[in-house]
Parts: structure tokens; sequence; C-alpha cells
């Protein structure tokens, strides 16, 4: 993969980012506009704007421009915005994949890849659970673009889409019927006494802890002495326990737990059990069982060449950019590894949880998907 054009508004880091790629000053832009306006000049891109506005406008007109595109973390799109950007690539025929980065680490390839053999069978259960970690300081999140994600976007979307996109993933069937319970606030009145300074904190730092705080477009710097609240005491959407309860076409079940009460914050860990075996996964190893032999296995995914396998987001983002350049050499889709029409299903999925969640009911996928598409 070759990067042959750059925009970006910030001078430093397109000088900056210029250099390391060796891209000419003659292809380097201040404005993305001005990079659309010229031919074709790559067959895909690579958008990671923040701004929701531009960020749409975007990937409408690079699509239009039959570029192949990647966004990352697109926490923040409404459940129409996502529906017209997949609308857009697939009627130019590119391919438009997301910052999902979990089904592409190593572990969790190597999970399809047995289910996909057929090893365990038919897949008929499927139990997943996210621990977000009790220790989860809020000054590891607290930068401008975290604050405005939790602030713009759903709480569940923002918590739950991979998990949700993963699962689905896995099943390899449509969701019929969706539930929700648990909440993503923690009342921070039964946890007074546990928060946290810098020089208390349970998670040692080799540098003072200093945050910025947005106030009107103006940046101020926070008092390192601040209390840095953990999980159980932060006010924040993110933190808390979410249960999601998913049936898939064929009468298939899945169960997915985000619990921010835990002592670790990852790995996720994944039993599926299927009609010939079961499968159990830690995170790190993976053990399967069968049925018919009685016999168990054990099996140690390949770490990738750019990625840690116990670093789910990195060892992710690394087998993403991966699949998505393999994809755009041999000319086809990414194959089942998340292309438009499952972003938008994922997508669908959460807002039917979110909307049982805060409705208190059991919602039908298709219902909800016509009606919430009746005004596009």
């Amino acid at each position: 993969m070759k990067l042959v054009a750059l925009a970006c508004p910030i001078d430093f880091r397109r000088y900056n980012l210029a250099q390391r790629h060796a891209i000419p000053p003659e292809m380097t832009f201040a404005d993305w506009r001005e990079l659309s306006s010229k031919p074709k000049l790559a067959d895909a891109v690579i958008i990671t704007s923040v701004d929701d506005k531009l960020r749409d406008g975007q990937i409408v007109v690079f699509a239009e421009k039959h570029y192949h595109i990647l966004l990352e973390s697109p926490v923040t799109l409404s459940l129409l915005t996502c529906k017209k950007l997949a609308d857009s690539a697939i009627r130019n025929q590119v391919i438009f994949a997301m910052g999902n980065a979990l089904r592409y680490t190593a572990y969790n390839l190597t999970i399809k890849r047995i289910l996909d053999s057929g090893t365990i069978g038919e897949v008929m259960n499927i139990q997943h659970v996210a621990p977000l970690g009790t220790f989860r300081l809020q000054s590891t999140d607290s930068g401008i673009f975290a604050r405005r994600y939790r602030r713009e976007s759903s709480s569940m979307l923002a918590n739950s889409l991979s998990d949700v996109d993963l699962v689905s993933w896995f099943m390899g069937r449509r969701c019929r019927i969706i539930s929700s319970f648990g909440s993503f606030y923690s009342d921070s009145s039964y946890f007074e006494n546990n928060s946290f300074t810098s020089s208390n904190s349970p998670i040692p730092r080799s540098s003072p802890v200093i945050s910025c705080e947005e106030d009107n477009g103006i940046l101020s710097l926070m008092n390192i002495e601040t209390p840095l609240p953990s999980a159980a005491s932060s006010p924040s959407e993110e933190n808390g326990h979410q249960n999601i309860n998913m049936e898939f076409d064929g009468d298939k079940t899945c169960s997915i737990t985000l619990i921010a009460c835990s002592e670790g914050v990852l790995p996720r860990r994944t039993r599926i059990f299927g009609n010939l075996g079961e499968l159990d996964g830690d995170g790190e190893i993976v053990r399967v069982f069968n049925f018919l032999t009685r016999r168990s296995e054990v099996i140690r995914p390949e770490v990738f060449r750019g990625g840690d396998i116990l670093d789910e987001k990195y060892c992710g983002e690394y087998g993403l950019v991966r699949k998505f350049v393999e994809a755009i050499a041999a000319g086809e889709s990414m194959n089942g590894y998340g292309d438009a029409e499952e972003i938008l299903d994922s997508y669908v999925y959460v807002t039917a949880a979110e909307h049982a969640n805060k409705t208190e009911t059991v919602v039908n996928v298709d219902d909800f998907r016509r009606r919430a598409f009746e005004e596009v």
C-alpha cells in the first residue's frame, strides 16, 4: 500500500505525515475539497475526520468518485445517516469499511475460521462478555473528542457497536428479535469514597495526568490533583453494565454482557455452542471440544506482524487495513468481513437494542427497520 495524497487542515500534521510517507507538496491539501476536485488519484481513501457534517459529505463525495472508503471510529453516525452512506457505497459499487476492528484481530479471525469449518457444527448459542474494568479512570478517555463522542452519540452505540457487530458476524444470520437491560450510568453517590488522585491511583503512571477541558472552543488544563473517578464512581455513560439478548434466524440465540465492574479491562470472553461441539475463548487461546470424539483441542492464534495478540485495538486495526487492502487488490468485496450492508445491519441492531432498553420492550428488528427507514 502506498499513500499518494493527503488532506489535513492542520499544518504541522499535514507536514509531518507528508514527510513520513514521502508525499510530494503538490499532493498535499489543506482542504479535502481541493483533493476531491482532482481527478481520481488512488484506489481508496481513508477518512478520519471527527466532524460529523464534514465526514458525511466526504463519504458521499468520494463514493460518487468511485473511491473505496475506510472510515475510522464511526460512533456518532445516526441510523438514517448510516443508511444514506451505505446506499451511496452500494450504488457506486465501492467497498465501504468502518473501523469496527474487533472482527479483524488474529484471535477473532481464528474463531471465525473454526466456525466456518464446521468443527462445532451449526452454531446454536453465543455467550459474549466484554469487561470494561473497574479502574478505568476517567482521565484515560477525557479528551475533547472522547467526550464529544459520548455527548453526540447514543451510549449504547458508543459502547456496544463493535461487540454486536462481532457476534452477528460469528452467527452468520440475521437478527430477528432483540432486547436490552441495564444502563451505562453509575450513580456516584453509592461510591463516594471510590475516587483517586494522581498520587494514590491504583494504576501507576510514568507522567503527570493532565487533561484538556473544552469551554466555548478554548482549552484549559485540569489540575493534576483533581480526583479521578473510577468506572464505579464516574458519572460517565461509558460506565455501568448492559445485557443485550438477540434471537437470529433459525431460533439461534446470543447474549452480550458489557460490565464496568470487573477486575480486568481486556480480553473479551466468548463461548459458542454448536450441535457438534463447543468453543471457549478467553481472549488469548481458543479451546474446542468435540461432542463425537469427546476430545479437546487448544488453538493459539497467530500474532499479526502489525499488532500484539493481547491488544485487541491495535491488532484489530492492522487486520482491518490488511483485509481492506487485500479486497481492493483482488477487485472484490470484503467477502463477509464488513461490507456496507453488514455495517448497516449492525447499526440497526444496536439502535433497536437501545430502543428496547428505553421502552422496556422486546423489539422485532424487521419492524423497527421498516419504521426507521420510512422517511428515507
